[in-house]
């Protein structure tokens, strides 16, 4: 609410306002998910699939961030989610007013 007195008149200006924003928490990936997360990106791009990168991170001794070996399920599960939370970072958060009212009042 805003006041603003002058020519024997009060106005208040009322109004509600709505802030949406999907990244006001941002996990932090470790060094390792990041690495993961490149290696399968660049993987896919050169055109292994999801098993073929399983059985590469497999026999290159690399362990899911649970430490399990790699099955192709989370091959995908990983470039997807991490693909998904740079989506919502880059998302513009979105303002809304509404209720927007002016009220005028004489000084006596």
């Amino acid at each position: 609410m805003t006041e603003y007195s002058g020519y024997g008149v009060i106005s208040q200006l009322c109004f509600d306002m709505n802030l949406s924003s999907q990244n006001l928490l941002i996990p932090n990936y470790s060094t390792y998910q990041q690495f993961l997360f490149e290696t399968i990106t660049e993987m896919r791009d050169k055109g292994n699939n999801d098993v073929q990168i399983a059985n590469w991170l497999n026999d290159n001794g690399h362990k899911t961030p649970r430490g399990n070996t790699f099955r192709n399920n989370h091959v995908h599960s990983i470039a997807k989610k991490r693909k998904r939370r740079l989506e919502i970072q880059d998302t513009e958060p979105s303002m809304s007013i509404s209720n927007l009212r002016l009220y005028l009042n004489k000084i006596s």
